[in-house]
């Protein structure tokens, strides 16, 4: 009986092997291939895809009323996978959205960096300099290297990400003037500031987490500004800056007209004396001693200078 059951249990081994060598080729090199594509890091080819994707969709629900409407991250999948080439994997919605909010936070803390070592040196040292100094930073406080370099070459020369930039500056002022001085406090309205400058920004609110979002804030009772309002204020700001830089600019020129016209006076002036000066020398020069015909010079230069007398 125990001869009867080893033969039967390796006429089964041999049965599973057979069934799995008539397994297609194809189906174990999909399989394996998706398992790998799904645990694939994002490349620099990547990385500067989704940053370009993400540039050039804007934040715009309306699509007309015969149309479903498409999320804002639906729209930067589709962008993506309509500019991706062959050698780029396939990804998720999911993975897009996740890889951009790396990318964003990294990029917003060594944007942070470099702006502090700009204002503490903003004429000295090359640009080179300033980017190697906000990247060491960035290494010392984030206790990692800065590794989206490739994303912020692309992102500083866009006025997009210059906006996305002055609103996230914008809401930190309007959080910390509205919060209590103390570090905990400080230190959890950062936060908040930047995970609402990320919903805010990239994910448009329906109308009923706008209307709830409204309520907590009054109920809060903190004050709050619209960001048209905050940024119609600084557009009249620099309006009146540039009036009264205007204004200083004429007032100094029209002190330099009055310097040189006063300096013009005093050159008349003293050619004038000078003039004067000579005349009398010639009125009270005595001729006797002169040949004929430095006299006759000398008297005519008289006669000049009593016929201008006369005239005056």
């Amino acid at each position: 009986m125990d001869s009867q059951m080893s033969e039967g249990f390796t006429m089964l081994l041999q049965e599973g092997e057979q069934c799995y060598n008539e397994t297609p080729p194809q189906a174990r090199t999909r399989s394996t291939t998706k398992k790998s594509q799904r645990g694939r890091n994002f490349s620099v080819e990547e990385d500067i895809l989704l940053v370009k994707a993400w540039l050039n969709t804007d934040v715009d629900l309306i699509q007309g009323n015969d149309k479903k409407p498409m999320t804002f991250w639906e729209r930067i999948s589709v962008s993506y996978h309509e500019h991706k080439t062959e050698t780029i994997v396939e990804r998720s919605m999911h993975s897009l959205s996740n890889r951009w909010s790396i990318i964003q936070l990294g990029t917003n803390k060594f944007c942070e960096y470099l702006a502090q070592v700009e204002s503490k040196n903003p004429s000295g040292g090359s640009e080179h300099d300033k980017i190697y100094e906000a990247k060491a930073m960035y290494r010392q406080f984030q206790k990692i290297t800065f590794q989206f370099e490739h994303c912020w070459n692309v992102l500083r020369k866009v006025p997009k990400w210059d906006s996305h930039m002055v609103q996230m500056k914008l809401r930190r002022k309007l959080i910390r003037s509205s919060s209590p001085s103390t570090p905990e406090a400080i230190n959890s309205g950062e936060d908040n500031d930047v995970e609402n400058a990320l919903v805010d920004f990239e994910r448009p609110l329906g109308k009923k987490t706008s209307k709830e979002r409204v309520r907590k804030r009054k109920s809060k009772d903190c004050p709050t500004l619209n960001i048209m309002e905050v940024l119609s204020k600084l557009k009249e700001e620099k309006k009146r800056s540039y009036k009264e830089r205007n204004k200083q600019i004429y007032m100094a020129k029209k002190e330099i007209i009055r310097i040189e016209k006063q300096k013009l006076e005093i050159e008349q002036r003293k050619e004038e004396r000078e003039q004067r000066k000579e005349e009398w020398e010639i009125m009270m020069m005595d001729t006797s001693s002169l040949s004929p015909m430095q006299q006759e010079y000398i008297q005519s230069r008289q006669m000049e200078i009593l016929e201008k007398r006369r005239t005056k």
